[in-house]
């Protein structure tokens, strides 16, 4: 599993980690063995899905207990809803939504509702209503795809 939250009560940083699950050796889904890196790509969320950018990338070395962890700079990610993607090894889009890729969503310096109020306003201001309900049904497919969490990552 994939865990995100702040690390600490008073703390400006962003927590993600998890746990690469190994069996014979091997990671579960992937056949590869111990030793290469945990790369994490995060995602900015936006109500277009053309407006779906990369705006960070990261790499972590496993501890001995196959966990990772990356601590993320609030400000760096500045307002908004992002993605987070933790491939074990070498990072493939095509892998983004399979069940070889940990996935979190999280919400920085904006909480759940009010960024969908501002998601709402902006297309509402730009798209009609059946646009809307397209967008919308395309987002649920996506939020509803398959995730690494209950297979590959613990």
């Amino acid at each position: 599993m994939v865990r995100v939250g702040t690390s600490s009560n008073i703390s400006n940083e962003i927590l993600i980690s998890g746990k690469v699950n190994f069996e014979d050796g091997k990671a579960v889904n992937l056949g590869i063995q111990r030793g290469y890196p945990v790369i994490m790509w995060i995602y900015n969320v936006s109500p277009f899905l053309s407006d779906y950018r990369l705006v960070m990338s990261d790499g972590a070395i496993m501890s001995e207990d196959d966990s990772f962890v990356f601590l993320i700079p609030e400000e760096k990610l500045g307002e908004g809803k992002f993605t987070a993607y933790i491939f074990y090894g070498i990072p493939k889009e095509s892998m983004q939504n399979s069940m070889m890729t940990g996935k979190v969503e999280f919400f920085n310096k904006i909480s759940e509702e009010e960024f969908e109020e501002l998601e709402q306003k902006r297309m509402k201001e730009i798209v009609g209503v059946d646009d809307i309900k397209r967008l919308q049904l395309e987002k649920q497919r996506i939020s509803d795809s398959i995730s690494l969490q209950k297979m590959c990552f613990d």
